[in-house]
Formats: structure tokens, C-alpha cells, sequence
């Protein structure tokens, strides 16, 4: 894979930007100069956002949508690289698109061009998975890297990070993953044959269940084929006793009804004739009343007259009462209770006490005008004015008996047509109503028995189904092979995946060597370095072979491991891509810088350095020394705008 151009729109710094990367022969590496801020970083997530896209349609619009075009809503951004690869021509286009300003999200889209020849719009997937094919995200790390890369891994010295990225680069993968997928089986295998374990124990149990079960539905097909026979015999005696009520005429059980219907309207006749005579031994009952109201009146009419004669004769002696208390108050204080006037001669108010004094007591008469307004009461309780008419209750009665007759008549002649007694043809109604009844009954029970056989049924097949699903011996045996089998081969996988690691630890280490070499020289002291076989951690080794301690080497020269790693683990990768650095040199000498430069333009394939003016020292010599330059490039910064953009360096000087 070589890039020839990439072109940039809206994202971060960079509004509308293009970059050629002609090529020239071995003119293989190309610089891209600009100081801290101006976009080195944001060109090389480009890159990587076209290749691979980002996190997500949040980070798209947050992380990414240049700030100018965001605020102006423009609502267009994309990044485009042109690239050779295996003889075709390839245009790949990532853009964002469904731009959501509220809630701050911007999908994803991507379009791919082989030799003129377009995918077909929407097949993101498809698109993605011929990117992977040309160069897979999880290696791109080897090609696309930055300073911070380089130093993270001088820090830590290699590590377990340094194995996995080898399998990573060797396609080991695939091999990790059915070694995973291995152990889960195992697992998977272990929790069933525990399972099997405990399904033997609980066979037995659903045995004595189901054994059960069984014997019940028995019982219970029994009872319900007897239940059923019953019934047959029931109707089928139903039936002849219908069979003999029609042979009483056409349609008996009309008549009969009709004589039923008689009888209740006789029954309602009769019960009107006892409430008629009830009424007519009552009114006999109060005729005395009529008599009576003569005297009644009269009497009425002496004790109003005697009541009122009282409640005048009471107020009277109140009022007499009242007078004697004044006067006998005056006398006893010799002064007039009225006028205050004094009062010498009391004689004569003691001769008008006298003559205020009388024979009767308020409380007597009080008493007997209480007797008198009861005996009042119980005078108008009697009812004078009711009309009572005998006669009349008399003629109903007999009416309702006429009425009576009648219908016996009727009744008769019903049961001349019939030609049989009312009691023979309702003796056999009745029994086959008895019957039709009973077998009413037995109709219910008959469909709670077939209920219940329905849920026996159910539960006799659940249990079964479980008993089946209950494991027996072979399908424990067969259970143990095959957690034994995969056991076995999770073994072998790991072991082959280890074994291929060691193997090739060893080529990559030489590779990584060799580039340490050019990179280094013998001043430094160092012959090489190696990878410790079970902790994969960085170890210098000195001229006279001894292993010195890491953690008292200067950063530079751990960084020029680490970066000789990558180096050598990109030499030996199987995909052939560009390599893009991003500040690789920023902590490294001269003499070590040009090293580098010489090493870059000795080796194979397309390099695209982002550095800086400084970085540039005793790199870009060296790389003119050798030819090796295809273009120069300057990041241009507006610091007012906050834009970036990217231009051909005209002199060839910086």
C-alpha cells in the first residue's frame, strides 16, 4: 500500500486541504514539518479516522467537526486518501453525514473506489472489510505511530504487551481465540457433567413420580368409563319414559302444561278468596264502631269542655298564688313590695290572703287534666269514619269461587282428551325429570373427570419430557470424553501458539537487532538487546555480553529499543503499508537521529515523518545525502482563525 494524495475537509484545524505523494523511485520518504499545535497530531487522526472511523457519532462531532464550519452549520466533513495497492488504484472516502447540532452527533458513511469501479452506497460493512484485508486496524499501530507510542513502550520495557502485539503481527489471532473459545468449551463442558451428576440423583425421584401419575390417570379412566355407561343407561331410560308420555295424543306435554298453568291460576283464586274472607271477618269485627259513634262523640265532647274548664281554673289559682306571695312579703317587711310604699295597718292584706285562699291545689288539678287528655287520646284512636262494606266483600268471594269451578271444569275436560289421570302422565314427567336431572349431575362430574385427565395427561408428559431431558450413564461418560477432548486440545493449541511465538520471537528479535545496530554504535556500549523469554521484557546487552540493569538506562537509548521493536516488527509483518511517525525523534541525539534518517532511507516502502523544525536537525541532511526525499511539506497555522493548512515547501529549506 502507498498513498498518493489525501485530501481533508472540516476536520479539526484543516478546512480544505491536499497532499500529493508523488512517486519518484526510491524517493520514499516524505516530511511533513510543523511546530507544536500547528496539526502534525490532527493529520495523523485523520489518517486513521479515513482508514478505520472513530469512536462514535459523538466523538465525530465533538472530537472532530472543525469549530468553524460546526458554528457556520456547513454540515460537510470528510477525509480522503488515494492510495496503490497490488497493482489497483483505490479511493477511499469517509465522510460525516446526519449532522445533529442538539444533540451533538454526526454519523458515519464511507464510499470506496477500486480502479473506477465504486461499491455500492450503504455497504459500510463490506467497504470496511476490504480496508481490514488491505492493512487490519489492530496491526496498524506498527505503521501508524507517534512519539508517545515509542515512549510508552520505553517505559514500561516491553512487557506482556510486547507478546500480544507479536501474535498480533504474527496472526496469531485466530489461534488466541480458539484457544478462548477451548477454554469456555471446557468450562461449558465441566458445568454440564456437574449438572449430569445431579440429573442422576434426580432421575429416580421423577421415576416415583411418574409411576404415580400413572396409576392415578388409571383410576381415573376406570371412574369415568363407569360415570359414562351410567349415563348411557340413565338417558336411554329417560327416553322410554318421553316415549310412553307420547302415546297420551299429540303433544301431552302441552296439556299437561296447560293443566299446570290452570291449577297455579286456581291456586292464585283461592289465595284471593282467603285475604276476601279475611277482610270480611274483619270488617265484622269493627261494625261495632258505628255504634259507638254517638257516644264517643258526646264523650269527646264533655272532656274538651272539662279540660278547658280546668286550664282556666289552673291559671287562675297560679295567678292567686302568685298575688299571696306578694302580699305576705309586703307584710313581712312592712313595706309594699310593689311601691315601696310603708305599710302600718296589715290586717287588712291579711283578710285578702283569706279570701285568695281556696279549697284546690294546682297539683290535683294538674293530675286529673293529665287523666283527662289520655282518656282524649284513646278516644281519638277510634276509627268512626272507616266505611265498612261486607256486602260487598261477600259478593267477591263468591265470584272468586265461581271463578274456581270453572277452571276445574276446564281441567277436567283436559283430561278426557288426554284419556289418562293427570297424576299417571305427571307421575312419568316426573320421573324422567328425576332422570333428566341425574344425568344433568352426572354431566358435570363427567366433564371434571376428563379436567382432570386433561391435567394428568399434562403432568405425566412434563415428567416424561424431564426424565428424557435427565441424563443417564452413557450421556455422562459421553459428557467426560468431551471435556477430556477439549482439555486435550486447548493443550495442544496452546502449546503450538507458544511454541510458533518462541520461533518466531527469535526472527523478529534478529530483525530488531539489526535495526539497533544501524541505529546505535559502538561508543554507546551496547551490542543489542534481547526479549526475556518468559516476561517478553526488554534486556540491552553490553559488548562483553553482560545484561546491565534496565532501570538505571538513560530514556534515549530505552526509546531506541522500543523503536527498534517496531521497527523490526514492521520489517517482518505480512502487509505492505506506509509507514506515518508522528514526532519520532523528539527525545533522541544526533547521532542517533541520523541513524534514523539513514536507516528510513536505506529500507523499503513509503514513510511519512511528522516533525518538527528541531526534529529535523541531522535527519533531513542525511536523507538528502541519500536521495531519498520525495516532498517537503510545511503546516501553515492561523493562529486568529484556528485553521490549519498544509503547503509544498518551495526552496526545499526550512
Amino acid at each position: 500500500m502507498k498513498i498518493r494524495e489525501i485530501s481533508i475537509r472540516n476536520f479539526k484545524p484543516y478546512r480544505k486541504t491536499k497532499i500529493s505523494f508523488p512517486q519518484k523511485g526510491n524517493k520514499n520518504v516524505y516530511l511533513i514539518i510543523g511546530d507544536n499545535g500547528k496539526g502534525k497530531t490532527s493529520l495523523h487522526e485523520a489518517i486513521n479516522w479515513c482508514l478505520y472511523g472513530g469512536s462514535g457519532a459523538r466523538s465525530n462531532f465533538t472530537q472532530y467537526y472543525n469549530d468553524k464550519a460546526k458554528a457556520n452549520k456547513e454540515n460537510e466533513m470528510w477525509v480522503q486518501l488515494e492510495f496503490n495497492h497490488n497493482g489497483h488504484r483505490y479511493s477511499l472516502t469517509r465522510e460525516a453525514d446526519k449532522f445533529n447540532y442538539k444533540r451533538k452527533h454526526a454519523e458515519e458513511n464511507i464510499k470506496l473506489n477500486i480502479d473506477g469501479n465504486g461499491f455500492k452506497p450503504g455497504n459500510i460493512e463490506e467497504i470496511q472489510e476490504k480496508i481490514e484485508g488491505i492493512l487490519p486496524e489492530e496491526i496498524s499501530r506498527f505503521f501508524l505511530f507517534d512519539g508517545e507510542k515509542i515512549q510508552e513502550l520505553a517505559k514500561q520495557q516491553g512487557g506482556q504487551e510486547i507478546k500480544e502485539e507479536i501474535e498480533l503481527l504474527l496472526g496469531l489471532k485466530t489461534l488466541q481465540n480458539t484457544e478462548d473459545d477451548l477454554k469456555e468449551m471446557e468450562k461449558f463442558y465441566s458445568k454440564k457433567v456437574q449438572n449430569v451428576e445431579e440429573e442422576l440423583d434426580k432421575a429416580d425421584e421423577v421415576k416415583g413420580k411418574l409411576s404415580k401419575k400413572r396409576k392415578k390417570l388409571d383410576e381415573l379412566e376406570d371412574s369415568l368409563e363407569n360415570m359414562e355407561n351410567k349415563r348411557a343407561m340413565l338417558k336411554e331410560t329417560s327416553e322410554e319414559y318421553w316415549e310412553e308420555i307420547k302415546e297420551f295424543g299429540s303433544d301431552p306435554e302441552k296439556k299437561i302444561n296447560k293443566i299446570e298453568n290452570l291449577r297455579d291460576k286456581k291456586d292464585e283464586k283461592k289465595q284471593e278468596i282467603i285475604e276476601q274472607q279475611d277482610k270480611l271477618r274483619k270488617s265484622w269485627r269493627e261494625l261495632y264502631k258505628i255504634i259507638l259513634v254517638p257516644v264517643v262523640e258526646n264523650e269527646m265532647k264533655n272532656i274538651n269542655e272539662e279540660i278547658k274548664e280546668l286550664d282556666e281554673k289552673i291559671t287562675k289559682i297560679i295567678y292567686y298564688n302568685s298575688k299571696k306571695e306578694i302580699i305576705k312579703n309586703s307584710i313581712n317587711k312592712s313595706e309594699c313590695e310593689i311601691c315601696d310604699r310603708q305599710i302600718s295597718n296589715t290586717e287588712k292584706l291579711q283578710g285578702k290572703i283569706k279570701k285568695l285562699d281556696g279549697d284546690d291545689s294546682v297539683e290535683d288539678l294538674q293530675e286529673k287534666l293529665s287523666k283527662l287528655k289520655n282518656m282524649k287520646n284513646k278516644l281519638d284512636k277510634i276509627e268512626t269514619n272507616k266505611k265498612l262494606e261486607p256486602a260487598q266483600i261477600k259478593a267477591k268471594i263468591e265470584n272468586l269461587e265461581r271463578r274456581c269451578d270453572e277452571i276445574d271444569q276446564k281441567i277436567q275436560n283436559i283430561h278426557s282428551d288426554l284419556g289418562a289421570s293427570t297424576e299417571e302422565i305427571e307421575d312419568l314427567k316426573e320421573n324422567k325429570e328425576e332422570l333428566d336431572e341425574k344425568i344433568s349431575k352426572l354431566n358435570g362430574k363427567i366433564e371434571k373427570k376428563k379436567e382432570d385427565k386433561k391435567q394428568l395427561n399434562e403432568q405425566i408428559d412434563n415428567l416424561e419430557k424431564e426424565l428424557r431431558n435427565l441424563s443417564e450413564d452413557e450421556k455422562h461418560a459421553e459428557l467426560m470424553d468431551k471435556k477430556s477432548l477439549t482439555k486435550k486440545c486447548m493443550d495442544v493449541v496452546e502449546r503450538i501458539r507458544l511454541e510458533y511465538i518462541s520461533k518466531k520471537r527469535d526472527n523478529i528479535l534478529n530483525e530488531a537487532n539489526r535495526v539497533f545496530q544501524k541505529l546505535t554504535d559502538e561508543k554507546r556500549g551496547y551490542k543489542g538487546f534481547d526479549l526475556e523469554k518468559d516476561t517478553f521484557n526488554f534486556q540491552l546487552i553490553d559488548m562483553e555480553e553482560n545484561k546491565p540493569n534496565m532501570g538505571e538506562i538513560a530514556s534515549g537509548e530505552k526509546e531506541i529499543v522500543s523503536l527498534s521493536f517496531i521497527l523490526g516488527l514492521n520489517k517482518y509483518a505480512p502487509y505492505l503499508a506506509p509507514i506515518v511517525m508522528d514526532t519520532p525523534v523528539a527525545r533522541l541525539d544526533l547521532t542517533y537521529r541520523k541513524n534514523l534518517a539513514r536507516l528510513l532511507a536505506e529500507s523499503e516502502g513509503q514513510k511519512i515523518l511528522l516533525v518538527t523544525d528541531a526534529e529535523l536537525i541531522g535527519v533531513k541532511e542525511m536523507l538528502k545525502q541519500y536521495n531519498s526525499i520525495g516532498e517537503t511539506y510545511e503546516i501553515k497555522r492561523n493562529w486568529d482563525k484556528r485553521e490549519s493548512d498544509i503547503k509544498k515547501e518551495k526552496l526545499g529549506v526550512i
